[in-house]
């Protein structure tokens, strides 16, 4: 399922496009993994790294998993299977096709995650602009198994009993 949002301030800047173009490269430079991104571990005793094939991984532009602030972390993680509440970051942006940049104000939309060992979960976007500058984003989460395959979508949490659904699924996995 996709989530259509109007995009909000799509400019053009030279101070602009250098500063987003400085951050997209110091990320890049700090992975350190060429062919994978580098997940930040989000689980106990991380002194012990374990085998990927028994984490879930988490990519998009995330402000909170589970209620804990990781933007400072960058965008993939991985964590336990199980449940998990994904709050995107408010805001994002990006360099558009054309040389711009562009930026939408998401307000706080999360996703309730059923997630299972071995997969990749999904917060991707994709972006559309009209001749006037204006244009729109769609967002989608996905859930994929280990070669990339899109198993299923996700959709946004509406109210409290997506997440008490995500729980007790979690539950009865136990």
């Amino acid at each position: 399922m996709s989530h259509f949002l109007s995009i909000s301030g799509h400019r053009s800047g030279r101070a602009a496009i250098w500063g987003l173009a400085m951050l997209i490269g110091l990320s890049a430079s700090a992975c350190g993994t060429v062919g994978r991104v580098h997940a930040f571990p989000l689980y106990p005793g991380t002194e012990h790294p374990r085998a990927p094939e028994s984490l879930a991984r988490l990519e998009g532009p995330i402000q909170f998993v589970d209620a804990l602030d990781v933007a400072a972390h960058g965008t993939a993680f991985d964590v336990l299977p199980g449940c998990h509440v994904v709050t995107l970051r408010r805001t994002i942006g990006d360099l558009s096709q054309n040389g711009g940049v562009w930026w939408s104000d998401l307000g706080w939309r999360s996703y309730a995650f059923r997630m299972k060992a071995g997969r990749l979960y999904s917060i991707e976007y994709a972006t559309s602009f009209g001749s006037a500058g204006h244009g729109t984003l769609t967002l989608s989460a996905y859930e994929r198994d280990a070669r990339g395959q899109v198993l299923s979508t996700v959709g946004l949490v509406r109210t409290q009993v997506d997440i008490e659904a995500c729980r007790a699924w979690e539950a009865a996995e136990r």
